[in-house]
Parts: structure tokens; sequence; C-alpha cells
């Protein structure tokens, strides 16, 4: 490296020129940046209300220029919708329809044509992009037309225009308002372990700095999340040498030299705990078959205090016969202030009785014990199978299946259905909230026999169950039936579904020719007027509708003389089956008074018998019956 001496020095600089402007502005230059950066270190507070009221001031200047050229344009006076400019100051912002508030709605008589947007204070103004929603927060009156910034900084700012115009400010206000300063926290610490302590702070213009004071003394300077801020954070960390109950509070000051204190807390400072860890199962309650594997839990051990042993995992009470606990891993080891977790099941080689088991599961490391419960539930799940028809003849088909499914299991279930029990699923539904189920028209039997059908159905976590049923498929038999219970057997035969023919069929046919009306059969010796229900006057089975009055009458019209003795019947001709006609009657009755069975009049003056051919008559007396209507009878 060279060096000069002092007189070399010297000689250089008498040699040499003076500096140049360029040089000198240069320096002059990055002088007033380090001046700046100084004034601005100093008092921030300060330097921030003077950028803040050079803005008002060109704000209020572009409006009076804007009111100028308003009054221009209109030759004079100002013309704004709003009305005249109040005499009285009154903010400048958008009318808010309360008669009860006072405004002086502006914009819209300054926007756009001589403004781009109305100014707002930088504070405290606000402009949401028109005319509708704005707030300048500086006020305006009449005297000539005064417009101020009431919000300004430190200092009066206001411009009038002359004449009918005056825009002014009202002095400013200087900043008086303290600093908020919250309790600090965490209110716990443990003696010779280092603690972060902080408290919220703002202020209305800036928060610049901020002690942590313990026990009445200053612990030194905390540290601000923004500095300076109107709102953050101040911390510190602190370590405590001894234990027990110490006040502490933060101390902020702001831009213009306010000082608060914060609210004092009380910070309880505590020995180091004892290692220690906490056991817990999550979920608490698991489901299990009967047979099988259970749910599985997740036990968690937590280190409590720094703990890191190994901790063993084991059921101590509540486990139902024939089921184990398993836990894996075990031993579990949880890091420092951290946890470990093992994976909890009961596994069941029998068939476990159904119900809910209280678990206890116990943690222990050497002399530390801990114990959580886990319940256990082992559900059963059973199905029983019905068919419908469940019996009937070849062919059989469309016969349905309904499965009815019970048990403590829950859920939604899966039906699988086998027709013939031969392995192969005719029908799987899943997921079904249907209990019972029907499988509608699923199993055709075409085969006489006895078949099975099965199904199976699956819920929750329980085992399987499968269900059974039988269908019993025969052949027709030919049988010939005795409808009208008369014993007599019809000669017509009809298919009989059955194992067997039933009571009131017969192998052979029968000789009832009218099977559904019980007074037509073989051997009927009574007469009727009327047909059968098979629409026959064939009452005996012979095949032949017999009448039972054939004969034509002999008698004349008159019964005196040769009349007497004439052949009572019908006046030709003789009737068909159930068909009314006249019949004739001429005799002598000798006695006296009214036979049996007469309708009699009067003294039994005169009468007939309501058979045919007969008649009652007065004594001694001949009388000539003739066309006295009867039907004729048959079988």
């Amino acid at each position: 490296m060279k060096s000069f001496s002092i007189s070399e020095i010297h000689n250089l600089k008498s040699n040499e020129e003076g500096f140049t402007l360029l040089e000198l502005l240069i320096v002059i230059g990055i002088i007033a940046v380090l001046l700046a950066v100084a004034v601005v270190a100093i008092n921030p507070g300060q330097q921030f209300a003077k950028v803040n009221n050079t803005r008002r001031t060109h704000d209020l200047q572009q409006i009076i220029s804007a009111i100028q050229q308003n009054m221009i344009d209109n030759k004079g006076p100002f013309v704004c919708a709003a009305g005249d400019i109040p005499t009285t100051p009154t903010v400048m912002r958008a009318d808010d329809g309360d008669p009860t508030t006072l405004e002086y709605d502006i914009c819209d008589c300054l926007v756009p044509n001589y403004l781009p947007q109305i100014p707002v204070d930088p504070q405290y103004g606000s402009w949401d992009g028109d005319c509708n929603n704005y707030d300048t927060q500086y006020s305006i009156q009449k005297a000539s037309i005064i417009i101020s910034a009431p919000k300004a900084q430190g200092e009066t700012i206001s411009v009038t225009l002359p004449g009918e115009i005056i825009v002014e400010s009202p002095p400013g206000v200087p900043d008086a308002t303290l600093p908020v300063v919250n309790a600090t926290s965490p209110t716990l610490a443990t003696v010779n372990v280092t603690t972060t302590f902080s408290a919220s702070v703002s202020d209305n213009v800036a928060v610049t700095s901020c002690n942590l004071f313990v026990d009445g003394v200053d612990k030194g300077s905390m540290t601000l999340s923004t500095s300076p801020c109107a709102s953050c954070s101040a911390s510190k960390d602190h370590t405590f040498t001894s234990t027990g109950t110490f006040p502490m509070y933060a101390k902020c000051s702001d831009a213009a030299g306010n000082i608060t204190n914060g609210t004092s807390v009380n910070v309880n400072v505590t020995a180091p705990a004892v290692p220690d860890f906490s056991i817990l199962a999550n979920p608490v309650t698991i489901k299990a078959p009967q047979t099988g594997t259970s749910q599985s839990a997740t036990i968690t051990i937590t280190s409590i205090n720094n703990f890191n042993s190994a901790v063993n995992l084991s059921v101590t009470s509540g486990l139902p016969a024939g089921a184990t606990a398993n836990f894996i891993p075990n031993p579990i080891t949880p890091p420092p202030n951290g946890n470990a977790t093992s994976n909890f099941t009961t596994v069941s080689a029998s068939n476990v009785t159904a119900g809910f088991y209280t678990l206890t599961i116990r943690g222990q490391s050497e002399a530390i014990a801990k114990t959580t419960d886990v319940t256990l539930e082992v559900v059963d799940l059973s199905v029983s199978l019905a068919a419908n028809p469940s019996s009937g003849c070849t062919l059989l088909n469309n016969v349905d299946l309904t499965a009815t499914v019970s048990g403590s299991a829950t859920g939604t279930i899966n039906y699988k259905f086998d027709c013939t029990n031969d392995g192969t699923w005719d029908l799987e539904i899943n997921n079904s909230s249907v209990n019972p189920y029907t499988a509608v028209d699923l199993c055709n039997y075409s085969s006489a026999g006895t078949h099975t059908a099965k199904v199976r159905v699956q819920r929750d976590v329980a085992n399987p169950a499968e269900g059974t049923t039988t269908i019993t498929v025969w052949v027709f038999l030919t049988g010939y039936p005795d409808a009208d219970s008369d014993t007599y057997y019809s000669t017509s035969s009809e298919q009989v579904c059955a194992p067997t023919l039933p009571l009131g069929y017969s192998p052979t046919q029968g000789t009832d020719c009218c099977d559904s009306d019980t007074n037509t059969h073989p051997g009927q010796t009574s007469w009727f007027t009327s047909q059968n229900n098979c629409s026959s006057f064939d009452y005996n089975c012979d095949g032949v509708q017999t009448q039972r009055y054939t004969i034509l009458t002999t008698c004349p019209t008159g019964c005196f003389g040769n009349g007497r003795n004439c052949v009572t019947g019908w006046v030709s001709p003789v009737p068909s089956c159930g068909t009314s006609s006249a019949h004739r009657v001429c005799s002598l009755w000798g006695g006296t008074g009214c036979p049996t069975g007469c309708n009699t009049g009067p003294s039994c003056s005169w009468g007939y018998y309501t058979g045919f051919g007969e008649t009652c008559r007065y004594p001694s007396f001949f009388v000539d019956i003739y066309n006295i209507t009867s039907t004729q009878a048959c079988r």
C-alpha cells in the first residue's frame, strides 16, 4: 500500500486544481440525504405529520382552483346542486340522508368537470371511487369561501378564495394522545428457563419505543414487530432465577413523547416439573364381531415435562372370555414433550357373547402408571328367510324371497340371495337400508321336489349371517270335486296342486251333473219349477228333464151332466218345465163345510185347492173351475 508524508500531501494539494461543480453537487446531495434520514430517525412522528400537512395544503388548493373554474364558467356565482356554500364550517362529504347531520355534498359540482376525483384527508378521509360514497374530512365555509383541514397535525391549514369565497382550516391540535399498552403475557414461567414476554401496543400516530419492567426494575428495551408502528407487538426475552410471583409491565412512548405504563400483571415462576406422561384412547368406543378382529383405537402417550421413557401397554380388566388384546407397537417411547401412538385391537377366537365391555388400558413406565378406558361392543347378526309362495306345482315361477335381519349390528346391509343353494348368488344388494328386504319374483322352479333357498347378509363389523328356507314343488293331481258338499262328486275333473288329493275330491269320476247345486244329484225325487244352478231342470242327473204333469183335460166347458166324469188336465198344450199355463177340473164335492186345504171365503161358500186339478165347492153343487194357472214342475 502506498503512503504519503505530510509534505507530500501538501505538495499534491498545491498542484491540484479546485473541485468541479458536478463534484460539489454530488457531495451536497449526499449530505442532504443523510440529513433527511437523520431527521426522520430523530423524530419520525413529526416528519410524518409534515408530509401529511403538505398533502393537505395541496388538496385544499386543488379544491379552491376547481371552485374558481366553476365560477368562471357560470360568470360569477358558484353553481352546485348542493345549494349555497354554508356560512359555518361544514364537512364536505356525501349526503347520508340523515337530516340531523351536517355536510356539504360538493363532489358532483367539481367531479369530473374540474377534478378527476375529490381530494380527501390523507389520514382520515375516504374515497370509494365515485361521488356516492366519500368523506373529505375537509370543511368549507362561505365568508368569502374558506376550505380547511381540521385534521392537520400541529398547525393550521386553510385556503381562502378572496371576494365571495374563503377556504380555511382551523388551528391544528398537537398530539396529546397517549399510547395504548396492553398487559404482558404469558403469566407463567419456569425458573432458569428463558421466556419471551410480549404486549400489544398502539398509538394514533406511532409507538416509537417500549421497555420491560420486572418487579419495578427496567430490564431494557423491547423489540417492536414494526418500528415505529401505529399497532404492533413489543416483546423481550427474560429469565427468572428464582421462584415466586413477580409484577411485570411494559412502558411505551410515541413520537410526540407521550408515555404510558401498561397494566401490571403477576408472573408466577415455578420450579421445573417432574417428568410424567398421559394416556388417551381415540375413539373411546370400538366394535367387534363375535369371532375375529375388532375395530382399532389409537392409544396416545404424551410426554409431560420432558418425559422420555418406554411405556408398556396392557389391558388390566374387562376383556370378554375368549378375547385377547393386541398393541402394535408395544412398548412405545414418546419424545420429550411430544407423543407416541400404538394401535389397539382385540381378537376373538371363539363366539364371544354379544354385549358391551369396559376395557381398562394401563400404561406402565417404572413407577408411573396411567389408565384409560375403552368400551368394546361385541355385535351379533342373524337373518331369517321366507318364500312366497313356499309351495306350489310345476312350473312354480316368480317366487319372492324375504330376508329379515336382526341382532345388535347397525348400519346398511348387504344382501345375497341364492334360489337353489347351489353356491351361485342370484341377486346381490349392497348398502341397503331396507329391512326386511323382499327380492320380488326372484326364483323359478321347473321340477317337483323340495328346493332350498339361502340368503347371506353382512352388516356393521358383525360376522356374516345366513338363513335358509324350503320351497316344495308338486305335480298337478287330477281330482273330481264335491263342490256343493252333497256327497256326490262331479263328473268334471280339476287339476289339484297338492301332495295328495285333499278332502272333498275323488280320484274317480263322479255322477253329480251339477256340482254347484245341492238339490241336483242322482236319485233326486223332488220336483222343481225353476232351473238349478247349472240352468237345467235335470235334477236327478238322468240326462232327461222329466215333466211332472203331461195330461190334457177332457172336461168340457160346463161340468153339468156328462162332464162329471171327465179327466182333469192341462188345457192344450202341455207347458214346458218352469212354464205357467191353465188346467181344467170338473168334479162333485158331496160333503159339508170346507175340506182341509181350501182357500175359503165367507161361510166357505166356495174355494179351491192350491194344488193341480183339485177344487173346493159349495156342498152338493157342481162348479166348473177352468183356466186355473199352474207352473210345470220337472226333475
